[in-house]
């Protein structure tokens, strides 16, 4: 095949392909290939905006919580932010069980009595829990089975 001839059968490939494209219309031409008619820009929600009446601090006992240094220290620390994002203590908070102690007689009579506090505020019992092996005893599984046991026993 000769340079002439190659060139005539490209001009005539590219005749075709361009009568076809306008007689089909692909490709479409312009800028508007390729968008949707008649698709707006998402409108954003615009929710009703809180007010005072809202949030109500009218209980005596929340407004004091909130007016202790001590309480608004712990409420803004990384590790009371870092509690309520746990999983297991949202499902012990949760649970039938938790609300039944804290619900208990015997369990506001303990929290109530001096030997409890006087327990709570040694240095050994803080030594105690700062042990890594009173750590892992108090998250072992035996452990709790026993406890659960202890309980059922002491309901029958």
């Amino acid at each position: 095949m000769t340079k002439k001839a190659l060139l005539i059968g490209s001009v005539a490939v590219a005749i075709v392909i361009v009568a076809a494209g306008l007689i089909t219309g692909f490709p479409p031409l312009g800028r508007d290939a390729g968008t949707i008619g008649g698709v707006e820009p998402a409108a954003r929600y615009h929710g009703r905006v809180m007010t005072e009446a809202d949030v109500s601090l009218k209980n005596p006992d929340i407004q004091a919580l909130f007016q202790n240094d001590q309480i608004l220290h712990l409420v803004q620390s990384d590790a009371f932010r870092q509690v309520m994002q746990n999983q297991a203590f949202r499902q012990l908070m949760a649970s039938d069980a938790f609300r039944q102690i804290m619900a208990s007689d015997a369990f506001r009579q303990l929290m109530a009595s001096d030997a409890f506090r006087q327990i709570m505020a040694s240095d050994a019992f803080r030594q105690l829990q700062a042990a890594e092996a009173f750590r892992a005893l108090s998250q072992s599984q035996a452990l709790s089975q026993a406890f659960m046991r202890e309980a059922m026993r002491a309901q029958m």
